[in-house]
């Protein structure tokens, strides 16, 4: 899984199976490598994802403008480990979650488009009066 370490927020992907090639990470990036079978990737992305690792995460960046998360502000991070298959129905649900935002997101976007199409569609031709301006 990868840990992007810099900017304004802490963000993290998991990432699905081994890589089909080398990859290299580079700063401001930490690969992580959760122990298989005791913690799950999608998991562990959700809870780095979370406000209260968010807010360890601010407490413990150094630099004034941009923010830096030193690797020792991971390690001491407490992860909260239920039982593997309860991890891997919360990486699942959250991934729902962010799915479920992004299509909602998308539909509201072309429900405007619609909304906007329809109105032209509905107004007066571009030949209007210019004395009703007034």
């Amino acid at each position: 899984m990868l840990l992007r370490s810099r900017g304004n927020s802490v963000a993290a992907w998991a990432v699905a199976g081994p890589l089909q090639e080398t990859a290299l990470a580079v700063s401001p990036l930490y690969v992580l490598r959760p122990t298989a079978g005791v913690l799950d990737p999608g998991y562990l992305a959700w809870m780095l994802m979370r406000p209260t690792a968010q807010s360890h995460f601010a407490r413990e960046s150094v630099g004034s403008n941009l923010k830096m998360i030193r690797r020792s502000a991971i390690e001491t991070l407490p992860i909260e480990l239920p039982p593997l298959v309860i991890q891997r129905a919360i990486a699942s649900a959250a991934l729902l979650a962010a799915r479920e935002f992004e299509l909602s997101t998308r539909l509201a976007i072309l429900h405007n488009d619609l909304t906007a199409l329809r109105l032209d569609a509905c107004a007066p031709s571009n030949h209007h009066n210019d004395r009703n301006l007034e």
